[in-house]
């Protein structure tokens, strides 16, 4: 599954011409093969589904899809492709991107415009005051007041 609707041609145009049959022929006999592309394509759902559970229902269901994840999602094919052919360096700043937008979006610094799940961090205040006795003569013995 994939969230983009792409098919998965059309998804891996992502990656430049003359490195897609590098990219993707582990066989190395000069074409791409079978399975490979759904792999990348997996894959890259398997990231985006693993950073953003902490906050969201994945799969994210698919009227729900933004353009947005679909669009870290080719983004995601890219990096992983160029991984899988040991080329990290040509996508090593990609990757802290993709993976620093995944990460605003389980924290909320970026909406989605989703319910997020009920135990999500955004559901839970950060501004919880302190009331518990426990928590209170174990923040004064950290601080050396007892």
């Amino acid at each position: 599954m994939s969230y983009n609707t792409l098919t998965s041609s059309v998804m891996l145009s992502v990656l430049p011409n003359y490195l897609r049959t590098q990219l993707l022929d582990d066989d190395r006999n000069g074409t791409e093969d079978a399975g490979v592309a759904q792999e990348l394509l997996d894959a890259a759902q398997a990231w985006i589904d693993g950073a953003l559970s902490v906050r969201y229902l994945t799969p994210i269901a698919a009227g729900q899809v933004s353009g947005y994840i679909k669009h870290l999602e080719l983004l995601c094919v890219r990096v992983l492709a160029h991984e899988r052919a040991g080329l990290f360096e040509k996508v090593s700043d990609q990757r802290v991107m993709v993976t620093n937008e995944l990460d605003m979006i389980a924290s909320g610094d970026r909406k989605l415009g989703i319910d997020p799940l009920p135990d999500s961090p955004a559901s839970i205040s950060s501004a919880t005051e302190l009331t518990s006795a426990t928590r209170v003569f174990s923040r004064a013995l950290v601080n050396g007041v007892m």
